[in-house]
C-alpha cells in the first residue's frame, strides 16, 4: 500500500487572498487541424486539451473537474492551499506541480500561485488571478498547425518555458536596480529608502 493511502485529505479550502475572484474556467481543445474554445468539460479522446482555471475560491466547481479526470483528492487539497512549497509528483497517470512564480507586468514584479496537471492527452493549470503571461499561447497554438501537431507535453514544455523567460525577466530588472543603488551608493553615499524598501 502507498504511504499516501494512510493519510486522508482535509476538507477542500482555498488558503489565499484572492477569494473575491470568480472562478472561470476555460477549455481548449486541438488537433493538428485546429485549436479552439470549447464549452464544458466533456474530453474528446481524440483531441488535446488545455483547461485553464483562473480563481480558486468555488471550492465545488472546480471539484467538478474530477467527474472527467481522476484527480487524488490529496492533490486537489494541494492545489486549493497556496502555501504549498514548490513541488513536482509523478503520480500513476499523470504529473502534478505546484509552485510560486514571479513575472512583470505595467514595470512592476507580481507574484502567482501556480498548480498544473498533465494528462496523456490532457492539461490543466490553476491560477489564483488572470495569468496574463500565458495570454498568447493560444495565439501560438492557433496560428501554427506544426504546434498543434506536437504531443501534449510540448504544451507543458511551452508553459514551463514562459515562465522560466518571466523568472529571468524579473532577475534582470532586479539586477538593474542592484546595480543603480550601488552606482548611487558610490556616487551619493546613500540611496532612497523607500526603492531601497521595494527591491528588498
Amino acid at each position: 500500500m502507498k504511504l499516501s493511502a494512510y493519510f486522508k485529505p482535509k476538507t477542500m479550502v482555498y488558503t489565499g487572498s484572492y477569494a473575491h475572484i470568480k472562478t472561470k474556467i476555460t477549455h481548449w481543445e486541438y488537433n493538428s487541424e485546429k485549436f479552439e474554445q470549447v464549452s464544458g468539460l466533456d474530453l474528446n479522446s481524440e483531441m488535446k486539451h488545455y483547461i485553464q482555471v483562473v480563481g480558486l475560491a468555488d471550492v465545488e466547481k472546480i471539484q467538478g473537474i474530477r467527474e472527467h479526470l481522476t484527480i487524488d483528492p490529496m492533490v486537489m487539497e494541494d492545489i486549493f492551499n497556496v502555501n504549498q512549497r514548490n513541488k513536482f509528483e509523478l503520480k500513476d497517470d499523470y504529473l502534478f506541480g505546484t509552485f510560486s512564480l514571479s513575472y512583470i507586468e505595467n514595470k512592476k514584479i507580481e507574484n502567482d500561485y501556480m498548480s498544473i496537471l498533465m494528462f496523456p492527452n490532457v492539461i490543466v493549470t490553476f491560477h489564483e488571478t488572470e495569468p496574463d503571461y500565458l495570454e498568447h499561447l493560444s495565439i501560438l497554438f492557433n496560428d501554427h498547425k506544426e504546434l498543434r501537431e506536437l504531443p501534449i507535453d510540448y504544451l507543458f514544455f511551452q508553459i514551463m518555458d514562459i515562465i522560466t523567460d518571466e523568472h529571468l525577466e524579473v532577475y534582470d530588472t532586479l539586477n538593474v536596480s542592484v546595480n543603480d543603488f550601488e552606482a548611487q551608493l558610490l556616487e551619493k553615499k546613500s540611496i532612497e529608502q523607500e526603492a531601497f524598501y521595494q527591491i528588498r
